[in-house]
């Protein structure tokens, strides 16, 4: 890439890796080719402080920005450009801190305004 934007946070499920920059987009690079973007998710307004897999099953990617919300994108159902389908955009009340999942399809979202939620994901 010419010029990377900045990076927020960088995670890995298998051979795949997620980096959320601060243009709002997701880059998905492909652990032996990363000068290549296997998919790019652009679906936030705002920088992408944080993206997971989800932990249950690794076939949902999650997402969360400073544009107060957080994206559940789905890696099974794809578009014609390769990039993974979106699910659910849900509204948070704050800037968030951290975002993670858990093995029983749990996301956990933290703000900067001290307050951790809870939230299901159906599969």
């Amino acid at each position: 890439m010419l010029c990377p934007p900045l990076v927020y946070s960088v995670s890995s499920l298998n051979n795949l890796t997620l980096v959320s920059c601060e243009t709002g987009h997701i880059f998905g690079l492909n652990v032996k080719e990363p000068k290549k973007p296997k998919f790019i998710i652009d679906g936030h307004l705002a920088k992408v402080i944080r993206s997971v897999f989800l932990k249950g099953t690794g076939e949902r990617v999650i997402s969360v920005s400073n544009d107060l919300s957080f994206a559940v994108w789905d890696m099974q159902h794809r578009d014609q450009f390769h990039n993974p389908g979106f699910v659910k955009k849900i509204g948070i009340d704050a800037k968030p801190n951290w975002l993670e999942t858990t093995p029983d399809n749990k996301i956990i979202v933290a703000t900067t305004n001290a307050e951790v939620s809870v939230y299901s994901v159906k599969q």
